[in-house]
């Protein structure tokens, strides 16, 4: 089944008009609600910040910081949610327990990576999702659940907001802002996969080296 781009471009534009009555705010909620476990699979919180960024580049410095500010504030605030969830909910509420042991693979990768892999857990859709929530119910510490929340939350409200700004301001359509961001999000994707498999070479050739010994 092929999509038409009129009528992808149509759907940009009918979340674009609610982005321009309701401002921040919506911004806020949206990404508030798609950073929430399961919860993140019904609202397209990445688009609206896309849109967002677009929307801003023809409005004051005012509102496209204030706009900035109620993104980063949604991102903290379900990412601070899922992660007390975690901490305190994995030996008192069944549904936490469940969500936890369905992602057994995320919790061992999460567990495994350094902190310069761990920054990015907002750019794959479905870690930004559980990723907060796992980390919460392996016990992290709050001085290492914190370096990684804040500024992996900067640059990920930063990368999509500003593919939207800058379209806005190039003059570009809405489309090729949605289409922009999406292609980011599969670069992050791709390095995030090869920093992996590059981390999981290391690994197996240490392990080779001290066995040959």
């Amino acid at each position: 089944m092929q999509i038409e781009p009129a009528a992808v471009s149509a759907y940009l534009n009918s979340l674009q008009a609610p982005v321009v009555h309701h401002g921040p705010w919506l911004i806020f909620g949206a990404l508030f609600v798609e950073c929430l476990p399961i919860a993140g699979f019904i609202l397209p919180g990445l688009t609206l910040l896309v849109i967002a960024g677009f929307v801003a580049s023809g409005q004051s410095p005012t509102y496209t910081l204030v706009t900035i500010v109620a993104a980063v504030g949604g991102v903290l605030a379900a990412d601070t949610i899922a992660f007390v969830a975690g901490r305190f909910g994995l030996e008192r509420w069944p549904g936490v327990q469940r969500l936890v042991a369905r992602n057994a693979d995320l919790r061992h990768e999460l567990a495994r990576q350094s902190w310069s892999v761990l920054v990015l857990y907002q750019f794959p859709p479905y870690s930004r999702m559980f990723a907060p929530l796992i980390m919460g119910a392996m016990a992290t510490p709050w001085s290492r659940w914190w370096p990684i929340m804040v500024p992996g939350t900067a640059l990920f409200v930063s990368v999509f907001f500003s593919l939207g700004f800058q379209a806005g301001r190039t003059g570009y359509a809405l489309l090729g802002a949605a289409n922009a961001a999406s292609m980011a999000s599969g670069l992050f994707l791709a390095a995030l996969v090869l920093w992996a498999v590059c981390v999981w070479l290391r690994i197996r050739r240490s392990r080779s080296d001290r066995y040959s010994v």
